[in-house]
């Protein structure tokens, strides 16, 4: 990683920590279920068939066990929407059209 990239990297974790103490300056640990994920794409790889990614990554979890982390994940997966707007086959809609 570059030194900005690592400058950058540290100012999350400092986030996280931000995030971590207002938790327990309110006393919420208990009251709180939180998963924080947080990457850097460091490095692509080309393989075979695809790419590969090196991901710099940083996490905090404030969970009592692996239920509540399916929980956490439960209220992602519903709540996540693709990305609109990506590149020309939203343009062109269903038509097989090649740009190359």
């Amino acid at each position: 990683m570059t030194e900005r990239e690592l400058e950058f990297m540290g100012k999350i974790i400092d986030i996280f920590a931000e995030v971590e103490a207002l938790t327990k300056e309110y006393g919420y640990e208990d009251k709180v279920m939180s998963a924080m994920v947080f990457g850097l794409i460091d490095e692509v790889y080309e393989n075979d068939d695809s790419n590969l990614a090196n991901l710099q990554s940083i996490f905090s979890f404030n969970l009592k066990d692996r239920g509540e982390l399916h929980t956490i994940w439960g209220v992602m997966d519903e709540g996540y929407e693709e990305p609109k707007g990506n590149g020309y086959s939203d343009l062109f809609g269903d038509m097989d059209i090649s740009l190359n």
